[in-house]
This record gives structure tokens, sequence and C-alpha cells, in this order.
């Protein structure tokens, strides 16, 4: 869909599009609504195909800056930060292919994809490291007293959102934003924190994403459902 508005506001204005005025409307009509992975896809495409450099170079800025701002990182000119840290990156398109695939992946986000993209390698190792022993760990069971204390501390909304995962199953970020009455995607991924924040470490995820949507762990739907209400 935005690559299409996209295409057509360039046919219209060809090299016009690169002043102020049409920049901001592609600002707040396409790059301040992009979200999902498979919209950055989209216009990363397009964008490789365009012939003129200079328009590409400026749309091209602009997602990336979006891109990272959905990572929790700031980005600008080629230039990375979090914090007081900063790094000089060079991104091409098949690198930045390969950012946005973290876009929907909420554990890694913020400090750990920064330290990825790290020049010094021992960074990069050490946050592969936390990576890969975090997911080794998190694969104990759950008891029932436990998942009744996790509940017990979620707010209404939160409660909600499990009520309606435990009724589908999975559902579509898209309906879940429609059915809670929800500002954007990322009130979501606060539901989705709320719970994690509230589980201990050591577990097996009660939701998690697949993909563009949000499933929840179906080994203890039951034990959710028996204590959700309470």
């Amino acid at each position: 869909m935005y690559k299409e508005t996209l295409s057509t506001l360039l046919s219209f204005v060809g090299k016009d599009i690169l002043k102020e005025k049409n920049i901001n409307k592609l600002e707040e009509s396409i790059f301040s609504k992009l979200n999902k992975k498979e919209e950055f896809i989209e216009i990363v495409d397009y964008l490789e195909g365009l012939e003129d450099f200079s328009i590409k170079n400026q749309l091209y800025e602009m997602l990336k800056i979006k891109a990272f701002d959905l990572l929790k990182i700031v980005y600008s000119e080629d230039l990375i930060k979090y914090g007081d840290m900063k790094y000089e990156i060079s991104i091409d398109f098949e690198d930045f292919r390969s950012i946005i695939e973290f876009i929907d992946v909420d554990e890694i986000k913020g400090e750990k994809i920064f330290n990825i993209l790290s020049p010094k390698i021992s960074v990069r190792l050490s946050t592969l490291n936390e990576i890969v022993n975090g997911e080794s760990s998190s694969n104990r069971i759950w008891y029932e007293n436990e998942i009744k204390g996790v509940l017990n501390r979620l707010k209404p909304l939160t409660k909600k959102f499990l009520k309606m995962l435990i009724e589908k199953g999975k559902m579509d970020s898209d309906e879940i934003v429609k059915e809670l009455d929800l500002k954007n995607y990322r009130s979501i991924s606060a539901l989705v924190s709320a719970i994690s924040r509230n589980s201990p470490k050591d577990k097996e995820k009660l939701v998690f994403k697949d993909g563009n949507s949000i499933k929840i762990n179906q080994k203890y739907i039951d034990l959710i459902s028996k204590h959700v209400n309470n």
C-alpha cells in the first residue's frame, strides 16, 4: 500500500519530491506510518530500483531513521546512537534487509541491536553470548501457582488481551489494535512486555510474536484461562 502511494507521488512530482513540503508530506503519509517488517521490505525493494541517486538516497535516509526508531536506536547520517554511545555505520540495502528482520522481535532491540552493530568484535560476541544464554535458560515449565501470581499482577487491559488470545489462540496485530481500541502497534508490544516483565526470566513465554501475529502458549492455555478472571 505505501509503496503504491510513494510511486504515485513520485510519478506526479518527479525531482520536486525533494522539496521540503513534499518531504514533509512523505513523512506524514508514509514513513511515519511504517510499523511492520513487510512494509519496510516493500519500500526498500522499490527504492533499490530507482535510478535517480539523489531521490533514492534521501528516501533511503528517511527509511533508515524510521526503522532504527522502531528498534529504539537513534539514526542520523551514517551514525547510530544509544544513550551516550554512538557508532559510525554504513548500511547498504542488503544490510538494511538484515536489520529490519528484528523489527518484529521485541526481545532483541535497543542496546542488543546497537551492540550487535558495534565495530568491536568483543562487544558483538558478548551480546551474542547474552542472547544465546538467555534463550537457552528460558525454557523452564510453569506451575499453576506461578501463572496465577503473574495474572494477579496484570492490569485489566492486559487481562482482556489474554482473554482474546485464549479465545482465538492467535491474532493478527491489526485485529488486536481494533478489538482493544489501541493507538498503534507499540501498544501491543507494551501488553506483551507487561506479561514478560511480570514473569520470571527463566520461564517459557506465555505469549509471543509469530510474524505479524501474537500467539498464546498452548501448553498453558487452560491454566491461564482458569485464573485470568480471578
